[in-house]
């Protein structure tokens, strides 16, 4: 394709593009104008509803009353059409003289008051009125005819006194007040009387429109004059693109012979296609055309079978969508860059498809397998670096932190007898040895607990799973907490059946028991009370809980307390000391016999720790 053929095509694509955006762009002031007219008509109806409900309602407020006596005066002089209604006329005892004004005489007075003041227009109408002024115009005139059809309100923009208004109109229904002045006439409950206008000015509203008119074609105006210089950029860059790919086409094609060596030899798999497309133009398969050295070898496919011969005579098996991409990287001479994994190779592959020549494609691709295992090796070893940091971390912080303490308090007593032991009493003595044990006991329990922990980590730890007898594991294990749980005061207690049976480390068994029912203890108040319950789930697992009645734990902290990197620890309700490792070394424990770990807890009602532990010693 030569220069004056390119900038024939891409001034072509600019007329197209121009026109679109132009046409776009009309539709867009069109929509949004007649947005703002629809939104602008529906205000104004809704004043002229809220005036017309205004209005219904000094009306309704008037009849239920059966009118209402006023002074009378120059502007309100009595009603001739009420002169046979008794009392039409009164006097005060003061001498004041009063008239009745009826619900229509009233409705008038207000209307013109809103006329003055707001401009909005309304008129009590009939086709047969009483009074000449009450006489419908042309417009209302078609209204009470819809309404004798059934039509419930009217509305429209109409000219009224040399003006344009938005006009809306309701029918008026003879109700029971209303007999008192229009029985004679022949009304009854329910007749349409005649209807009630309500005139907005329509002038404001059109002035308004006007110019948010011209603000869209000014701010349209400008998008559009901005879009166009943008699709002159783009034609620009597009002409010089194409350009570009017809010089590079052309050098390739000339040069075709004295790349032929760097071909044949390139340890990378090269191998050309001619793409194959049906009569609408769409690719439906592709031609091997040349293939070199290295293909062979990273494919295992001799040239000599493949060349001339289409993919699904080759690889029947090939996926549509391969040679659809394939055919758009010919179409559009993008190039496609990926990774593909090939099963029956069980090898990776790093792939390049481009267009050389218009209606081929050529892929350059090289083995990466060896990449491949490399990288995912180093992930691994990220992921197992960064869990020796965070167990390093905590180890670390549990010795700067948890052996601290009980060691100062170790210290501390330790000098207060070195210092004082001739003076003190034996009781004195006796409870300060009480303090050292506590301490020590706490200490020696911290350091067994990080003793386990570090041998999980490193899997030094013994494993020996056999079959168990649950209830006299649970009673042994039971009798060791027995002595806590009398001194806080807390009812321990187990339901474990007959004869059930797990299959388990004894010693890791009794580590999860001792650890769960430790810790129920310690966060659990003076008077609570700790179950263990077992029961079988399946034919091969069984479920034990371990509850407690003590201040359980917020949502954060149920989801924080299986995390190595989150500090989940705090103080017994006796003040008693607690790293969070029992609980890691517990789900280690259930985890190595294939079983689940789960909480369910809530502030100051309690916890209940659940596990399975298998039955069978096939499942483990």
């Amino acid at each position: 394709m030569n220069d004056e053929s390119v900038k024939m095509r891409t001034f072509l694509y600019f007329i197209l593009l121009s026109a679109f955006w132009t046409f776009l762009i009309v539709i867009l002031v069109i929509v949004n104008y007649d947005q703002v007219y629809q939104n602008s008509l529906q205000i104004v109806k809704s004043s002229a509803i809220d005036g017309f409900n205004k209005d219904l309602v000094y009306r309704r407020w008037a009849t239920f009353h059966g009118g209402v006596y006023v002074p009378v005066t120059d502007s309100t002089p009595p009603n001739s059409y009420l002169s046979k209604i008794p009392e039409r006329d009164i006097t005060t005892p003061s001498g004041k003289k009063l008239t009745l004004v009826n619900p229509a005489y009233m409705t008038r007075q207000v209307q013109e008051l809103g006329a003055k003041q707001f401009g909005l227009l309304g008129h009590i109408t009939s086709l047969k009125p009483l009074r000449p002024s009450n006489a419908a115009d042309d417009w209302e005139k078609i209204a009470l005819l819809a309404f004798e059809h059934g039509s419930k309100e009217s509305a429209a923009l109409a000219m009224l006194k040399g003006k344009e208004y938005f006009r809306f109109m309701k029918p008026l229904i003879i109700e029971q007040g209303c007999l008192k002045c229009h029985r004679k006439q022949g009304y009854k409950i329910g007749d349409i009387r005649g209807g009630l206008s309500v005139s907005v000015p329509w002038e404001p509203v059109k002035k308004q429109l006007k110019t948010h008119l011209l603000f869209l074609f000014f701010t349209y105006g400008s998008i559009w004059i901005v879009g166009l210089a943008g699709a002159g950029f783009i034609m620009k860059r597009i002409h010089n693109h194409q350009k570009n790919q017809t010089m590079l086409e052309d050098t390739l094609r000339k040069n075709e012979q004295k790349y032929r060596s760097l071909f044949d030899n390139l340890a990378q798999g090269i191998v050309l296609h001619d793409i194959i497309l049906n009569s609408s133009g769409e690719a439906i398969d592709y031609r091997f055309v040349e293939a070199n050295k290295s293909f062979e070898e990273l494919t295992g496919l001799k040239r000599e079978d493949i060349i001339g011969r289409t993919v699904f005579e080759v690889m029947p098996g090939t996926e549509q969508v391969w040679i659809e991409k394939y055919g758009q990287v010919v179409a559009t001479g993008v190039p496609m860059h990926y990774e593909n994994y090939a099963s029956e190779l069980n090898k990776h592959y790093e792939v390049v498809a481009y267009r050389p020549l218009p209606g081929q494609f050529a892929v350059i691709f090289s083995d990466v397998t060896r990449r491949r295992q490399n990288e995912e090796q180093i992930r691994q070893n990220i992921e197992e670096l960064s869990k020796l940091n965070a167990e390093k971390d905590k180890f670390f912080s549990i010795i700067a932190h948890d052996l601290r303490s009980p060691f100062n308090v170790l210290l501390g007593l330790t000098l207060l007898l070195e210092e004082e032991m001739k003076t003190m009493s034996q009781e004195e003595i006796q409870m300060i040895a009480l303090k050292i044990r506590k301490s020590a006991t706490s200490l020696h329990n911290l350091l067994e607990n990080l003793l386990e922990w570090s041998q999980l980590q490193r899997d030094f730890f013994p494993f020996s799973p056999e079959p168990i007898l649950l209830k006299p594991k649970v009673t042994i294990e039971a009798a060791l907490l027995m002595e806590s749980a009398n001194k806080k005061g807390i009812d321990l207690i187990y339901d474990i059946p007959e004869g059930l049976f797990v299959v388990a480390d004894k010693y890791m068994l009794g580590g999860i028991l001792r650890n769960l029912a430790g810790n129920a203890l310690k966060f659990t108040h003076s008077g609570g009370k700790v179950t263990i319950v077992a029961k079988p789930i399946s034919s091969e697992w069984v479920e034990i809980t371990v509850t407690d009645t003590g201040i359980g734990m917020d949502k954060e902290m149920v989801g924080n307390i299986f995390k190595l990197d989150k500090d989940s620890k705090r103080r017994g309700t006796n003040d008693e000391p607690s790293t969070g490792l029992g609980l890691l070394i517990c789900k280690d424990f259930i985890i190595k016999h294939g079983g689940k770990f789960w909480v369910e807890s809530e502030e100051e009602i309690g916890s209940t720790f659940y596990f399975t532990l298998p039955n069978n010693i096939a499942a483990v």
